[in-house]
């Protein structure tokens, strides 16, 4: 039986089966790892809204000023993951002066 199509013995037909099973495993990891990405980010998204909520409640409470209870709210947002720049951005919309978010940050930062 002579093959006109394919290399070394392998019909074409086959070749192309199996570059098609190749490209379809590769289209599967890269849905897999898209709904994994997609995931992590609504993590991240209902962590920072928690944050925001819990600093929104502690500024009604006990007004502006940096204390105790801001520490453990910045330290427990950089525990959780959230970036030094999105809990600073997050305190700068609630009317936070940057010298007090930085100092907040660099003596948690430091310990």
């Amino acid at each position: 039986m002579a093959y006109v199509f394919g290399i070394g013995g392998v019909p074409i037909f086959e070749m192309l089966f199996v570059i098609s099973l190749l490209l379809l495993a590769g289209l599967i990891f890269i849905l897999l790892e898209l709904r994994r990405l997609n995931s992590l980010i609504g993590k991240e998204k209902t962590d920072l809204k928690r944050f925001e909520t819990d600093l929104q409640e502690f500024e009604s409470d006990t007004g502006k000023k940096a204390s105790a209870e801001l520490d453990t709210y910045v330290k427990k947002a950089l525990e959780s993951g959230l970036s030094r720049e999105q809990i600073e951005e997050s305190l700068l919309k609630r009317g936070w002066a940057k010298d007090e978010i930085d100092e907040v940050i660099n003596r948690i930062s430091k310990s």
